[in-house]
């Protein structure tokens, strides 16, 4: 799969969530060996969380990076929401369990979709979801995949 393909897919598919001001942030090369349904599934519940959790016209953004140290990719949504308290931290990705900070929510929920996103996520070798703090107030969701994988054997030995 493309990756710049699945990020344009995602920015599209995002939009269509809530009148946010939606910016697609950065868009990485390059091909990557992953689910691109459940991975588009877990980065569209991450951003209807943002939308869930800022008002309308604020910034939300969308992007994709190669990490080619850790040889991974990373797909992230990003918001300039209340964030996520460090005692909320440990426990959205639970099943069920959902921050006690809400403030700016626009809904309430079983409290599955975080745990669906790490179980996405968690289904790729090496795959994880990460909540980092937005530069300026926010919360940034990250799937971290791994990079791509030669499709055969001999491509692997061409690219050494």
């Amino acid at each position: 799969m493309e990756l710049a393909e699945l990020t344009a897919d995602v920015f599209v598919k995002a939009r269509a969530l809530g009148e946010r001001a939606w910016q697609l942030a950065e868009v990485a090369e390059g091909t990557v060996r992953l689910d691109p349904q459940r991975v588009t599934q877990a980065m569209v519940q991450l951003a209807q969380n943002a939308v869930q959790h800022t008002a309308r016209g604020t910034a939300v953004r969308i992007g994709s990076r190669r990490c080619p140290t850790r040889r991974t990719v990373e797909l992230y949504v990003a918001d300039s929401g209340p964030g996520v308290s460090g005692a909320d931290a440990e426990l959205i990705f639970e099943r069920f369990r959902r921050g006690t900070a809400r403030r700016g929510s626009r809904g309430s929920g079983a409290g599955l979709g975080l745990a669906i996103v790490k179980a996405i996520a968690e289904g790729h070798p090496s795959g994880r979801v990460e909540l980092r703090t937005t530069a300026g107030g926010g919360a940034t969701f990250v799937l971290v995949l791994p990079e791509a994988v030669p499709d055969r054997p001999e491509q692997e030995e061409e690219e050494r």
